[in-house]
């Protein structure tokens, strides 16, 4: 039973952003989404970052002033309703450690709550103008990867041809697909690749999960990315075994030879890297008996995922 005594927390396969429209709440599990009111979404983040339930509710009353008893049964039944959802798990005691204590060496990391920035983004700045590309290590959380991994190892992948470029497995719209959708269409993360790539405004993420299997004919040759709006590109290794090639490489488009070649060992690392006509790019032959699987796609100046996303969510 629920009371103010009780120890709460998001359950492991739910995350959720904060959008200009409000919150958003997935299941990652079920595929369901959800959408607090503004009350909803307050308490939500007081459960993110507090344990006790009599917590949130005296947190909640201090920064709106009012009294906790007038406050409990309101955060007790949206905590009731998330239960129901299966967003919310009642504890015996206090949840294990908050998954943004594994940053390792992220400057940027993303994760099933929100976007972690732990320091000034002047350096990868810096970087991105320099070398057209800039590393992001460790750029996914342990438990955003773990929730990742089953939809992932699960899900069916399906032969696709990029008109000529390459051919890969691609991985079927699904679970794991709309995790990555929500959590790279962040506001927050969208704002510091702009700031990074000095790209202006950026409005959406447009990815795919693919994988690149030895001795399987797979291929990608010397490409642009240019059109639809894309300034920047990026790839997540999420690749749970270690693989031989599959190293990404970019020239000028004037030179015959690769100008840098970077290579992507570490299990939610990522590469970014511009798109422009000057500028071509390729990931080499995969070899071994491992297989190469990212997250890869492009940031765009348009359109804006948020009209997109609201407006299908007002048809379910």
């Amino acid at each position: 039973m629920l009371t103010a005594g009780s120890f709460v927390h998001v359950a492991e396969e739910v995350l959720s952003r904060e959008m200009r429209g409000g919150l958003i709440i997935l299941n990652a599990a079920t595929g369901c989404y959800f959408q607090p009111d503004a009350a909803g979404a307050c308490i939500w983040r007081l459960i993110e970052t507090h344990s006790r339930v009599d917590a949130i509710v005296q947190t909640l009353a201090g920064e709106h002033d009012v009294l906790g008893a007038d406050l409990e049964p309101d955060v007790l039944a949206f905590i009731d309703a998330a239960i129901d959802r299966d967003l919310v798990i009642v504890e015996a005691g206090p949840p294990r450690v908050p998954e943004d204590a594994d940053a390792h060496d992220a400057i940027l990391q993303v994760g099933r709550s929100k976007l972690a920035i732990a320091a000034p983004l002047d350096s990868l700045r810096t970087a991105f103008e320099r070398d057209d590309y800039v590393r992001l290590p460790d750029f996914m959380t342990r438990r955003f990867l773990e929730l990742l991994a089953g939809s992932i190892e699960q899900g069916e992948f399906v032969g696709r041809s990029h008109d000529g470029i390459g051919t890969e497995l691609c991985l079927v719209s699904g679970l794991a697909t709309a995790a990555l959708q929500l959590v790279f269409n962040d506001p927050a993360l969208l704002d510091a690749i702009s700031a990074i790539a000095e790209c202006g405004p950026l409005r959406s993420f447009e990815g795919r999960v693919y994988r690149m299997v030895p001795g399987a004919g797979h291929y990608d040759s010397w490409h642009s990315d240019v059109g639809e709006n894309r300034c920047v590109a990026l790839s997540v290794n999420l690749s749970r075994q270690a693989y031989e090639g599959g190293v990404l490489q970019i020239r000028q488009a004037s030179a015959s030879e690769p100008q840098h070649e970077v290579p992507n060992a570490r299990c939610g690392s990522a590469v970014l890297f511009r798109v422009s006509p000057a500028l071509r790019h390729r990931v080499t032959a995969v070899g071994g008996t491992a297989p190469r699987t990212a997250y890869a796609g492009w940031f765009r100046s348009a359109p804006d995922f948020e009209e997109l996303f609201f407006a299908s969510l007002a048809k379910t």
